[in-house]
């Protein structure tokens, strides 16, 4: 599991629920939907094959309890210019987006989710959405530090709690990958 460093002057390290978010193992972890995946230099390749217009990889993780609040970041681009949006789903609920992303451009997409089913697993999936199947034929998304924290149980004796977490605006400027 990946380290995440919070402010990297104080050095205190929390665990990432997500297996092999760096993609320093390759694909290892992670699931394609609608698409073939590699790795290459940390960075996943998700390219679409026509089966349907919306091309998902996913990683699940069992660490995770009802209740929980998720913090969820990674980096994205599009090699092309037809992808409608890109997306996080955490759980099956998309909780946030970039709509008409400009090819070649990095996007950070961060967001907070609080588990809302007691199911065996829970999963994180960075998706791109086309106009059709057929335009998500070849087409591809790039992924880069991909990481999941459970808010709930990681600052509950510290300066949260339950019903306390910390904002996204705080994880986006705290949490760093590492």
């Amino acid at each position: 599991m990946s380290i995440l460093l919070l402010n990297p002057q104080r050095k205190k390290r929390y665990k990432d629920i997500v297996t092999n978010g760096n993609f320093a193992n390759g694909i290892i972890g992670w699931n394609p939907t609608n698409c073939t995946i590699s790795a290459s230099n940390k960075t996943l390749i998700v390219t679409g094959n026509g089966t349907l217009a919306t091309v998902t990889v996913t990683a699940t993780s069992t660490d995770f309890r009802l209740g929980q609040k998720i913090y969820c970041r990674y980096n994205a681009m599009v090699t092309n210019s037809i992808c409608t949006q890109i997306e996080i789903t955490i759980g099956g609920f998309l909780t946030n987006m970039v709509t008409n992303p400009i090819q070649n451009q990095w996007y950070t997409i961060s967001t907070i989710s609080t588990v809302v089913s007691d199911d065996a697993t829970l999963y994180v999936a960075p998706k791109a959405v086309y106009s059709s199947a057929s335009a998500s034929n070849g087409e591809v998304m790039q992924v880069q530090q991909l990481m999941a924290v459970d808010l709930t149980a990681t600052f509950c004796g510290g300066i949260a709690g339950t019903g306390n977490e910390p904002s996204q605006i705080w994880c986006d400027a705290n949490l760093l990958y590492v």
